[in-house]
């Protein structure tokens, strides 16, 4: 049975809170403002392919590219950028199609590829092995979809989640450098609709996981005592479930964002309605087409990148930014991350984009 009521206790803090907090009472300078766009491309920058897949941002503030020749990471304090590609590699020896990014507990970094399998960066670990790769089943899937993490482990090192085309796999890690793999589909959990699994994210309001199904809609899974697995399918729109999103906007709207392969929906957890934005239920103003990623400040600002560009939708006010009205440097839209201080990072198939009305902060 669907859980459409919940509890939770919330706790907002606002990106300038996060920012600025302390005991000081000295007012911090704030970074200067950059243009409104910046543009990164393989040709002028060291961005390392510019099909972007996914972009992940760590405990440090750093960003991570997942591109179709390896991952990129950008510092933009130090305005500096790190390739990975070497230890990104397929058996055949090209370079990896990296579709995933997060950080573990344990600041160790994961990359989910298309045909290398699940990669680990652990600068922390004790045996001297930096990287290890998991590629068989009951170690990790062959191709990744999706890769999460669920942190709220009190005591223990935290577990990744890695949703792919046959089925989802999770890591609980036993100590720095060990862990264990337990491997779920529809065989063994009856609430995954389906073995292809396309998406998967952490609710950062309660650290409940979401998956994302090609068909069937989407899952949820969560702690409480034991693991237990909840499944959503909108009654009107069954598409696949290519991005998850989440928000609040106040204590009585709990909002889960679904961007499918037509348009998006949007789940109101404590009432269960569903909406619907499509050009048709929008007046056209929500372009039509797939969403391929979804972005929310957990209020009221809602990004939504598309095969046709970038939406925003501000509260109830639509904008829609493309090729032809901005420097998006291509109407597809594939990733999209905002940063603490409110710039928007859009990945899109040729190349990467930074956008802050008023101007860019680092």
């Amino acid at each position: 049975m669907l859980r459409l009521i919940r509890r939770y206790t919330y706790i907002i803090i606002g990106f300038s809170a996060l920012l600025y907090s302390g005991c000081s009472n000295e007012t911090p300078t704030a970074p200067p403002l950059g243009p409104e766009w910046i543009v990164y491309t393989h040709d002028n920058s060291r961005l390392a392919g510019n099909r972007i897949r996914c972009i992940h941002i760590d405990s440090d503030g750093s960003l991570w590219f997942g591109t179709d020749s390896g991952a990129s990471r950008f510092t933009p304090r130090t305005n500096s950028w790190t390739n990975l590609k070497d230890s990104l590699r397929t058996s055949g020896g090209s370079i990896a199609q990296v579709s995933a990014i997060t950080q573990a507990k344990d600041r160790s970094v994961w990359f989910g590829t298309i045909g290398a399998g699940v990669i680990r960066f652990n600068s922390q670990s004790q045996t001297g092995r930096a990287w290890t790769r998991f590629i068989d089943r009951g170690d990790g899937p062959t191709v990744v979809t999706g890769i999460t993490a669920y942190k709220l482990d009190p005591g223990g090192y935290g577990e990744i989640w890695v949703a792919s085309n046959s089925g989802i796999d999770r890591y609980d890690q036993t100590d720095v450098d060990q862990g264990t793999w337990t491997y779920y589909d529809p065989s063994i959990t009856v609430s995954l609709p389906t073995r292809n699994i396309v998406s998967a994210f952490t609710n950062p309001i309660d650290d409940h996981l979401w998956f994302g199904a090609a068909t069937g809609g989407a899952v949820e899974a969560y702690y409480d005592a034991n693991l237990l697995w909840d499944k959503f399918e909108s009654p009107l729109e069954k598409y696949q479930v290519n991005t998850i999103a989440f928000d609040v906007v106040n204590f009585e709207t709990n909002n889960v964002w679904f961007g499918k392969e037509v348009g998006a929906s949007k789940l109101n957890l404590m009432s269960g309605k569903w909406t619907y934005y499509t050009p048709d239920s929008t007046n056209g103003q929500f372009p039509g087409g797939a969403v391929n990623a979804i972005e929310t400040n957990y209020l009221t600002t809602r990004w939504f990148g598309m095969d046709s560009g970038l939406v925003l939708l501000d509260d109830t006010v639509y904008s829609r930014f493309t090729q032809d009205n901005s420097q998006l440097p291509n109407n597809r839209v594939t990733a999209l991350k905002l940063d603490m201080r409110g710039n928007l990072w859009i990945g899109t198939r040729f190349g990467l984009a930074v956008y802050k009305k008023g101007g860019t902060q680092f």
